[in-house]
C-alpha cells in the first residue's frame, strides 16, 4: 500500500512538474508573439507597444497584461493605460479581455484628438473553427470628448454594448464566403450634436458576401484587414427617445 502511494505520488509530482514547465514555454512564446507587434509597420499591420508587458495566470491560464498601451495604424494613434487580454488552457478558443481607460485617439494627418472614458470596459471574443463565432464588448459609463482644445463632451451614455455573431447558414464553400451579424445598443444615450438626450439608441447590421479569410481570425499574426476584403452589408437603424 506504501509502495503504491509513493507511486501515485512521484506521478502526480512528475505531471505538475511537466505542466509547469509547458506553462512557462507557452508563456513565453505568448509574450514573445505580442511583443514582435512592436517591429510592425503600423501600415499593413498594426504597431502594438507595451511600456511594460506580463502574462500571467498560471497554472490554467494565460493572462497578458500590457501597461501604457500604444496602438499604431496608419495615421491613427490608440494610447490607453491598460489592456488586459486572458485565455483559459481548458478553453482556448474563447478569450475575455479588458482596458483601462481613458482611450486617447489621435490622428496624426487631421490633427484631431479624441478621448473615450469608461467606468467598466470588457470584451469576449469566441472562435469556432478559427472564425468568430461570437464577439461582444460592452462599456459602462462611457464618455467621448473632444481633447484638441480642453474637453468638450461630444456623446455619453451610461451602457453601450456591441455584439458580433457568425451566420452559419449564410456560409457558402464554393464561394468561400461567410457572414456576420451585429447589434449595438446605446442606453440613454446624450448627443448635443444631435439634439440627442435620453436616448435609447440600436443599430442592427448584416456582414455578407464576407470572404471567409475576413471573418477568420488566428491564423497570421497581422491583425490588418486582407487585401481584397469588401465590407458589403445591410444595416438597420433605429433611436428611441
Amino acid at each position: 500500500m506504501k509502495k503504491r502511494i509513493i507511486i501515485l505520488g512521484s506521478v502526480v509530482l512528475a505531471v505538475v512538474v511537466a505542466w509547469s514547465l509547458a506553462w512557462l514555454v507557452l508563456a513565453g512564446l505568448v509574450k514573445q508573439q505580442i511583443a514582435a507587434q512592436a517591429q510592425a509597420d503600423g501600415i499593413t499591420s498594426p504597431q502594438i507597444t507595451c511600456q511594460t508587458l506580463d502574462v500571467g495566470g498560471f497554472p490554467f491560464r494565460f493572462d497578458a497584461d500590457c501597461t501604457q498601451a500604444s496602438i499604431v495604424s496608419g495615421d491613427m494613434v490608440f494610447d490607453l493605460p491598460g489592456l488586459r487580454a486572458s485565455v483559459r488552457v481548458y478553453a482556448p478558443t474563447h478569450m475575455l479581455a479588458s482596458a483601462l481607460g481613458p482611450l486617447q485617439v489621435s490622428d496624426t494627418f487631421t490633427g484631431t484628438r479624441n478621448s473615450v472614458s469608461w467606468s467598466t470596459l470588457e470584451a469576449s471574443v469566441r472562435l469556432s473553427d478559427w472564425r468568430i463565432a461570437r464577439a461582444s464588448v460592452s462599456g459602462r459609463d462611457v464618455v467621448w470628448s473632444d481633447t484638441l482644445f480642453g474637453q468638450n463632451q461630444i456623446a455619453a451614455t451610461p451602457l453601450v454594448e456591441l455584439h458580433l455573431f457568425d451566420i452559419p447558414e449564410q456560409h457558402d464553400a464554393q464561394r468561400q464566403t461567410a457572414a456576420l451579424a451585429g447589434y449595438m445598443l446605446a442606453n440613454d444615450l446624450a448627443y448635443p450634436a444631435l439634439t440627442l438626450s435620453d436616448t435609447n439608441a440600436e443599430v442592427q447590421l448584416e456582414l455578407s458576401g464576407l470572404p471567409r479569410r475576413c471573418a477568420q481570425l488566428g491564423r497570421s499574426q497581422s491583425a490588418a484587414q486582407p487585401a481584397g476584403c469588401r465590407w458589403p452589408a445591410q444595416d438597420h437603424r433605429r433611436a428611441r427617445h
